[in-house]
């Protein structure tokens, strides 16, 4: 079932809005993003901060039409968000932060795939561990190998 014009579509586009705005700002205010000929160092994240208003104005937007095309579904219909759901993920995120620094991209990668994982009931841990390697190792490749950043693959403490 599609729930087309739900509040959390207008809640989420929103967000995304607000989000972009704040990327644009701050990039327009202390980065130098140059021209189209010779790009500063702010080139790449005012083009992020623009694509974020854009998606997120036109999420807001679809949602805000439906909603006076009188074709809002109730919010009962909406899946619910689960708090757990919600908590695994923000964890995710977090670890990945904490350990890019002292143990590198590869581990933090795996355990933010893992932990993430755990949001969900319909993998098994065979899968979740092949899918936390696959993404690893496509991690290293782009941003080791192709992007050159200098976060080390593995770094033990």
């Amino acid at each position: 079932m599609t729930h087309i014009g739900s509040i959390g579509d207008r809640a989420s586009g929103a967000t995304v809005l607000v989000v972009g705005v704040a990327v644009v700002a701050y990039t327009l205010t202390n980065l130098n993003p140059g021209t189209i000929t010779s790009p500063g160092s702010g080139a790449f994240p005012l083009l992020i901060g623009v694509c974020l208003c854009l998606f997120g104005g036109s999420i807001f937007l679809t949602g805000a039409l439906a909603k006076l095309r009188k074709k809002e579904t109730r919010e009962s219909d909406a899946a619910p968000v689960l708090l757990e759901s919600l908590i695994y993920v923000n964890l995710a995120v977090a670890a990945f932060a904490l350990m890019i620094e002292h143990f590198g991209l590869v581990p933090a990668t795996f355990v933010q795939i893992c932990i993430a994982a755990a949001a969900t009931k319909s993998l098994n841990a065979k899968k979740v561990i092949l899918f936390g390697i696959a993404v690893s190792v496509m991690a290293a490749i782009v941003f080791k190998i192709g992007l050159k950043t200098p976060v080390p693959l593995i770094a033990w403490p």
